[in-house]
């Protein structure tokens, strides 16, 4: 490259590196508006002036162009913006964060067309990591991890461009475009040769920041106590709430979104995967008042023993078979404090120092805030036989009396008469429930166009419309029980999911909500309460594809492992690694130790069997998997020119280390004479300070070969006349005894 002056008077260079700078900000800024984008929240006419406004800034920068919008009037925009603020605060955005978010957007679209000085554009930057920042706090989904690494990689090089950028700004001398050169067609600078290296470089000490950064988020210790959560917005949420009215749930049903991921730990008796279909308990509703059920009893704050609560297991009045699962439940932001489980729950263990105990048995957090969460409960899965249920009679407890057969007054008479036609006439409360599920599931169509309205929904659904979702079954159910006598009681949660092949896990999604009714049946034990679910079967939605499966079992793989991270994941990992270290070891020598015996064709054969057993297992096949694509990656890597010409440098660089080396190890024997030159002294210097041929005529002659060849191999970069160098040196110290 020529040095240009750039002194004034003079016609200064155009600059190398500010259009690399300047189109990698470019290219942060996007990274951090659209990541914020994905997020959700900030609204589709926002991601348009967003979009169109770097759209723009890139057209200008691929033309050339350097905008001209004065900071004067940048300043003034902002100024008024924050008049506007509060209106934005009370009326469009609804919080704090959007707010603020849309300031920092319109900050960066006014810095974007404004910026001129290295100062201007660092204030860029901060704006994209607040951006990235926004949208951290805004979403928890595995998609964020994808957009991160590529916002760390352009943060990076951005930041390298960024100091070669404001060295340049304040440089005397200015480097230019070697001479003869041709840049490319509406390019101010020839400088593109320069733009590999430096990405190059970047890509390696990204590589490097997030290999530490990840070393040390696993083995830092961590604690998840929940100091600080995001605010997240009832918009977005998924409605369970401590009052829900009637057809509630049937908007959340619309939604396919992830709410909880459940994995099976252990079952006893073992069950297939994929093979157990749940009812997850979450909020029981026990009063209603006409249009929606609710609970007035409102949960005890109980403390758990460090994260830990047994649930004392009811005497059983019957023999029949029930499975315990064990099972670990991650939660996503559900608009709810409250914790799912199955019942009949027998002990969970959390992180929360309290857990809120209802007398029905719904469980919440106490201080928690609507985020997502992960723990892990056992349960005993089962329910008595019909045959022993019919044997039970009306001997309800009072208190049973007046909390579950209390009914709102004005109800549709039509709605009791029905009851009595049905199941008016069964000989126990067993019978006449099961007689009204089967009514209600026959006669009745499960539908989320729901279209019951007026003062009395539940009867327009019955007697009108005859469609709706679960909450109008449910509800129909518990309240023609109730008007025979039978105490029932509503039950929000979940239902069934879907089983991903690949992470495990069942999936239960907004369209997985779900209500039920519960039926109190007494027993010398204490009394019982039967699950009867009135809901006709629905169609089934399209199973996942395989790239589906793969998406969901990262974003699990990311709540687990990066969201919920906390020490008891560390110790997890610790064992678990130890163990597999050691169970590997043990394999490892036994099958060293009988390869060694039987042979190299033994070795082979037991090889094939391993390779064809992993194969056949789920974690074998993502392993196998896993190597292929980075073998794949590193051959294509090892073939490509780029490597080709990196590895031809790394070599010629090496030779050119160990030629310095022997270099300063000839200086030093040549000091022994009292030859000292000084360090600037080049080779050919060395070589004219030497004594004449006459006094030394074999000193002479092995330093001139050594130094001829040490020039070709240092600055030449043929590497083949290292062993010569050797051999030169040799000569020179058998010159100099």
């Amino acid at each position: 490259m020529a040095a240009v002056s750039s002194a004034p008077g003079s016609a200064a260079a155009p600059s190398l590196i500010r259009p690399y700078f300047e189109a990698l900000l470019l290219l942060l800024l996007a990274a951090g508006f659209f990541t914020l984008a994905g997020t959700g929240r900030l609204g589709g006419p926002v991601v348009l002036l967003g979009a169109a406004a770097l759209g723009l800034r890139a057209l200008l920068l691929l033309r050339g162009i350097q905008p001209r919008l004065s900071n004067t009037f940048a300043n003034l925009v902002s100024v008024l913006y924050l008049a506007f603020y509060p209106l934005d605060y009370l009326f469009l955005s609804h919080g704090f964060l959007q707010a603020t978010v849309h300031l920092v957007l319109l900050v960066a679209v006014l810095k974007l067309f404004s910026a001129t000085r290295p100062r201007d554009f660092a204030y860029l930057c901060v704006l994209a990591f607040l951006e990235v920042l926004a949208a951290a706090t805004l979403t928890v989904g595995g998609g964020f991890l994808g957009d991160f690494i590529i916002f760390l990689v352009l943060t990076v090089a951005t930041v390298i461009s960024y100091e070669l950028f404001r060295a340049e700004a304040s440089a005397p001398v200015r480097a230019a475009a070697p001479e003869g050169s041709k840049p490319r067609a509406k390019r101010p600078t020839g400088g593109y040769q320069l733009r590999g290296p430096l990405f190059s470089v970047s890509l390696a000490a990204a590589a490097s920041v997030a290999a530490c950064g990840a070393l040390l988020f696993f083995l830092l210790p961590r604690f998840s106590f929940g100091y600080w959560q995001p605010g997240i917005g009832p918009q977005r949420l998924s409605g369970f709430s401590d009052d829900v009215e009637l057809g509630e749930i049937g908007r959340l049903q619309l939604s396919n979104r992830p709410v909880m991921h459940v994995r099976i730990q252990s079952s006893s008796p073992a069950a297939a995967p994929g093979s157990l279909y749940l009812y997850w308990t979450g909020r029981v509703l026990t009063d209603f008042d006409g249009r929606g059920w609710y609970d007035p009893q409102r949960a005890r704050p109980t403390r758990t023993v460090f994260g830990q609560m047994q649930f004392p297991v009811p005497p059983r009045a019957f023999a029949y078979p029930q499975r315990t699962v064990r099972y670990q439940v991650m939660l996503d932001p559900v608009g709810s404090d409250v914790l799912f489980f199955a019942p009949q729950l027998r002990q969970i263990s959390t992180h929360l120092a309290r857990i809120g105990v209802e007398p029905t048995g719904t469980l919440s957090r106490v201080h928690g805030t609507f985020g997502e969460m992960s723990y892990t409960a056992v349960s005993t899965i089962g329910s008595p036989p019909a045959a022993d249920l019919r044997k039970l009679g009306r001997n309800y407890p009072p208190l049973i009396r007046k909390q579950y057969l209390e009914l709102p007054p004005g109800l549709d008479p039509r709605i009791a008469a029905l009851a009595r036609r049905i199941a008016g006439h069964g000989p126990d409360p067993y019978a006449q429930m099961r007689a009204l599920t089967r009514y209600l599931r026959t006669h009745y169509r499960y539908s989320l166009n729901l279209r019951a309205r007026g003062p009395d929904p539940l009867a327009d659904f019955l007697f009108r419309v005859r469609a709706g979702n679960c909450e109008y079954f449910a509800s129909a159910l518990a309240v023609m029980g109730r008007m025979l006598g039978i105490p029932t009681r509503v039950v929000n949660g979940f239902a069934g999911g879907e089983y991903n092949r690949v992470s495990g896990d069942y999936v239960l999604r907004g369209r997985d909500a779900h209500s039920w009714v519960q039926a109190y049946f007494p027993t010398r034990e204490g009394g019982l309460w039967r699950r009867f679910d009135a809901t006709p079967a629905s169609a089934d939605a399209a199973g996942w594809s395989r790239w589906q499966e793969y998406a969901d079992a990262l974003g699990s793989f990311w709540q687990e492992w990066v969201i919920n991270y906390d020490v008891f994941h560390q110790l997890s990992l610790a064992r678990g690694v130890s163990r597999q270290v050691r169970l590997a070891a043990g394999s490892w020598r036994e099958w060293f130790a009988w390869s060694g015996r039987h042979g190299w064709h033994a070795r082979t054969d037991a090889a094939k069997k391993w390779l064809a057993h992993a194969a056949n297992q789920r974690q074998g096949r993502m392993l196998l998997m896993l190597a292929a694509v980075v073998l794949a990656i590193g051959a294509a890597i090892w073939a490509s020119p780029w490597a080709n010409r990196g590895l031809r440098r790394t070599r010629a660089a090496a030779a050119a280390s160990e030629a310095t080396w022997y270099y300063r190890r000839l200086r030093r024997r040549l000091e022994r004479i009292g030859l000292r030159a000084p360090p600037h002294c080049t080779p050919e210097e060395l070589a004219g300070a030497l004594p004449p041929a006459a006094g030394r005529p074999a000193l002479t002659a092995a330093v001139g070969r050594f130094l001829s060849h040490y020039q070709q191999v240092r600055f030449g970069g043929d590497g083949t006349l290292l062993p010569l160098l050797a051999e030169d040196l040799r000569a020179v110290e058998a010159a100099l005894r």
